[in-house]
């Protein structure tokens, strides 16, 4: 059985009221993670991140448990052939996952655009 961590690491804080429990990884970035990875989701027809912001956080959580094909299959579909999953993997394993800080999150930029500015 593979161990989680307790806290899920894009700290995810959905309310003011639980600022001081973050979520787990199970009850945060893990769904969307798992969606990926079924074998029964083979366009990734699941769960989906509804906004920029959730797909900044999905994505460094991918990034901090080692995740290399949730951030190639999360890529833009043209740029996707172009990631080297062995490097990808490579530099995660290598990074040290310390926090994400999400400085701003503009949900709307465009008919199809959005902007996240973060820190990690």
């Amino acid at each position: 059985m593979q161990s989680y961590p307790s806290t899920c690491p894009c700290q995810i804080n959905p309310t003011a009221e639980t600022a001081d429990a973050p979520l787990s990884y199970q009850d945060c970035c893990k769904p969307y993670h798992d969606a990926f990875y079924n074998d029964e989701v083979d366009k990734a027809d699941g769960i989906k991140a509804e906004t920029a912001e959730r797909l900044m956080r999905t994505r460094y959580s991918a990034f901090a448990l080692v995740k290399p094909e949730y951030i190639v299959k999360t890529t833009m579909p043209a740029q996707q052939a172009l990631l080297d999953v062995a490097a990808i993997e490579s530099w995660a394993k290598e990074t040290d996952w310390a926090g994400l800080e999400i400085v701003e999150h503009t949900p709307k930029l465009g008919k199809r655009h959005a902007q996240v500015e973060f820190k990690a």
